[in-house]
């Protein structure tokens, strides 16, 4: 049995999952659910066609696959422009010129362009996770001042990372600083599976200078030293370089097979 198959399966499966998970969520209702149903579809499709085409034509598997990492940092880059991000969406639009360039045999470095791929495709998380380590430390010297904050209220959530499928909690803060009362949750910085107790004091770390809130859900200028996401992102790494692997040794026993 072509292997390809149960992971086309698993990924339409698991993109159906996920999409529901977070309509669920985030209580998605009309326009923004189409929306949501028709990117998780889109992606789970793109996935599909990716590992289809590894084991037939590796440069349009990485075409596909590059395309949607294109999207991704578009998408990033309209809530955090960082020299890193656009490093990597560079990197991401050359590779995919040089998989047309190369399939339309424009170029006769073919060897050389599938190199530059390569390595451009090995190197992406590790410049997705040093630019993360960047945006903390930049952080970490904006919020200088400690303060008490008290949690008011846990939110009960699931996870977006490794384990869709699991529990996690989601604090919201009251704090003062300079006299003036602020409420802050980040959903998407600030969370645990273990449950946070309501009433209880913990230290943040906020800019001295003023806090800016960037989004509904966040700031650039709060900082909370335990973080559960940082844990996950180094899995997410992890889990990307297990994948390219696996690809890789596809595509190797493809060509010893034929």
């Amino acid at each position: 049995m072509d292997i390809t198959i149960p992971i086309i399966l698993i990924f339409l499966g698991g993109s159906i999952v996920l999409c529901k998970l977070d309509i669920k969520k985030r209580n998605l209702k009309g326009s923004k659910k189409v929306i949501a149903i028709i990117s998780y579809l889109y992606f789970g499709s793109m996935m599909t066609l990716f590992f289809w085409f590894a084991a037939i034509n590796y440069l349009i598997s990485i075409l596909i696959f590059m395309h949607l990492v294109m999207i991704i940092m578009l998408f990033n880059l309209k809530e955090r422009k960082s020299i890193l991000m656009i490093d990597i969406l560079v990197i991401t639009i050359l590779s995919i010129i040089f998989c047309i360039l190369n399939l339309l045999k424009v170029t006769s470095y073919n060897n050389y362009l599938l190199l530059f791929i390569g390595i451009c495709i090995y190197l992406l998380p590790a410049l997705g996770y040093f630019d993360r380590r960047y945006y903390l430390t930049e952080k970490m010297k904006r919020c200088t001042k400690e303060i008490d904050a008290t949690i008011i209220k846990v939110t009960k959530s699931y996870d977006d990372g490794e384990y869709p499928h699991r529990k996690i909690y989601i604090p919201t803060f009251l704090f003062y600083l300079d006299g003036k009362e602020y409420t802050f949750i980040d959903s998407k910085e600030i969370y645990s599976y273990k449950k946070f107790i309501v009433g209880s004091k913990v230290k943040l770390f906020v800019n001295p200078n003023g806090i800016k809130f960037n989004h509904p859900n966040g700031s650039d200028d709060i900082f909370f030293p335990i973080s559960q996401n940082e844990r996950n992102n180094v899995f997410a790494m992890y889990v990307w370089y297990i994948i390219t692997i696996i690809v890789f040794l596809i595509i190797v026993l493809s060509k010893i097979l034929n």
